[in-house]
């Protein structure tokens, strides 16, 4: 068993500003970290055999830059693909965490219901060439279809919305089986409420 530090690891690399994990993904010797502070976030990226610091992706610098990423919550990787949901940006950024570029972004800058459009999008899972996409605030999973490839067209071929009405978070995608964390329904004013305490499963998916 060994720890890896990710604060400590990121400020001997002369990365500034705290950093807390919230997700990550392993592709092939690269495993990939994403971390969040007070409101910008980036991946960082280390070797998955010794955890050692290799470099990082979307670095926090002043709003309005391409690759920034505001309070990121999920991410995912296909390949030397990596999907974050950045959350308050409420898009889907695409990066080549290889190349250390950002491919693409999918959704406007805005909140929106309409489809391939997102509201704090908090969960991201890929899988068969489809894109599963879980809304907070939005309150439903979208599941997408590249067209041609990464780079091609969005198509959206379903929208689920939760089951109970309440805000989403992470998921992940197993065969057929669909599984998203939730809010669960209570009856009272407790903390619990606002809490993510439940787990949906959904078995119809396209």
């Amino acid at each position: 068993m060994s720890h890896v530090d990710i604060r400590a690891l990121a400020a001997s690399q002369g990365v500034n500003g705290s950093l807390y994990p919230y997700d990550l993904a392993v592709s092939g010797d690269r495993l990939l970290v994403l971390c969040g502070g007070s409101l910008f976030g980036r991946i960082c990226v280390l070797d998955s055999q010794t955890g050692e610091f290799l470099y990082q992706i979307g670095p926090a610098r002043e709003a309005g830059e391409a690759d920034e990423l505001r309070v990121p919550r999920s991410l995912a990787v296909h390949q030397d693909l990596c999907f974050v949901a950045d959350t308050y940006n409420h898009v889907i950024k695409i990066f080549n965490f290889r190349q250390r570029t950002l491919v693409r972004t999918i959704g406007g800058t805005a909140e929106s219901d309409l489809p391939c459009e997102f509201t704090m999008p908090s969960g991201v899972a890929f899988q068969g060439g489809r894109l599963y996409v879980s809304e907070a605030r939005g309150r439903r999973i979208q599941i997408l279809r590249f067209a041609n490839g990464c780079h091609g067209s969005v198509e959206c071929l379903q929208i689920i919305p939760s089951p109970n009405g309440l805000q989403l978070s992470g998921l992940c995608i197993s065969g057929e089986r669909l599984w998203c964390v939730g809010k669960m329904l209570t009856d009272d004013e407790s903390y619990m409420r606002d809490s993510h305490a439940c787990l949906h499963l959904f078995t119809a998916c396209v």
